[in-house]
């Protein structure tokens, strides 16, 4: 027995049309929100590497019951650990800044003090954050600017 089907199958060029139109309109919107979103990871990630490793500079100074160096060079900042290993934070930094910092060198003492100042950091989009270390405590806190 034969059977006729009446009515079409598939879709017409011009729904294929509508719905590839819908899909650019859509994607143009959302494509831009998420270079935003990636370059604010860059950001944060830049933050908390470096404050990461002031907490780590303090904690081997404490430790290990000598003074560590942290140095700002050449738009970098420059860490060596107590094994001889060196760290070096540049990735996403376009400039740093330095006030009350003697030879661009933040100091760690065994007691868990540290030179002080603050360090400006201007990253490769232009947003800067600034990091204060208190020099009784040695902490280092971050303000935005």
């Amino acid at each position: 027995m034969l059977i006729l089907q009446t009515g079409r199958e598939g879709f017409t060029f011009i729904e294929v049309l509508i719905v590839i139109i819908i899909i650019g309109i859509v994607s143009s919107l959302i494509i831009p929100s998420f270079g935003l979103t990636l370059s604010g990871i860059e950001d944060r990630l830049v933050r908390e590497k470096t404050i990461n490793l002031f907490k780590q500079a303090r904690a081997e100074a404490i430790t290990d019951r000598n003074k560590q160096k942290i140095r700002i060079s050449d738009n970098k900042v420059y860490y060596q650990f107590s094994k001889g290993e060196e760290l070096i934070i540049k990735d996403g930094i376009k400039r740093i800044e330095t006030r009350g910092i003697s030879k661009n060198e933040i100091i760690y003492y065994p007691d868990g003090t540290c030179s002080g100042g603050e360090i400006i950091f201007i990253l490769q989009n232009n947003n800067d954050f600034l990091i204060r270390l208190n020099k009784i405590y040695g902490t280092a806190e971050v303000e935005f600017l």
